[in-house]
């Protein structure tokens, strides 16, 4: 009994992970002695038969009503589905500028545009107009008309 009393003692000051590991044992054991003192049946007691009371084979003055089933009505037919679609429209989204011709922008479009694929300014987007000093090594991903349009596509001046 003392070495039951010292766990259940280290168990509590454990923390409180010891003191739900205590009350969960508790739950346990009292509902396993309340199972074997007549408490609620436990599934063994409660697959035996028991006999019926006296009482209930005593005939009574009125009839027991009887339950009639509810008619049922099983529909005649299903309604049909509606189709689905057999091809998902393509998303609709407006690709500004236009595509450069190798690392040349059309005459039409001499803004270049840039995005930014390294260091600390990736994923910038820059735009180049002709006569700047990075223009002309700059290859661009997108090429635009002004530097409005860039600045409308998201692009910004460089720095």
């Amino acid at each position: 009994m003392q070495k039951l009393t010292a766990a259940i003692a280290r168990l509590w000051n454990a923390g409180c992970l010891g003191k739900i590991a205590i009350g969960f044992i508790t739950l346990v054991i009292l509902s396993c002695v309340g199972a074997a003192l007549g408490g609620r049946p436990t599934a063994r007691q409660a697959a035996v038969p028991t006999a019926a009371p006296a009482t209930a084979l005593l005939p009574t003055s009125a009839p027991r009503p009887t339950r009639t089933p509810l008619p049922t009505t099983a529909p005649t037919s299903l309604p049909s589905p509606s189709p689905i679609p057999t091809t998902i429209p393509a998303p609709t989204f407006v690709l500004k500028g236009v595509a450069p011709v190798g690392s040349a922008c059309p005459a039409e479009a001499p803004v270049k545009g840039n995005i930014v694929d390294r260091g600390a300014r990736k994923g910038d987007k820059i735009y180049h107009v002709p006569g700047s000093s990075a223009y002309q090594q700059t290859k661009p991903e997108r090429c635009f008309a002004t530097a409005t349009d860039a600045e409308d596509a998201g692009y910004r001046a460089p720095r």
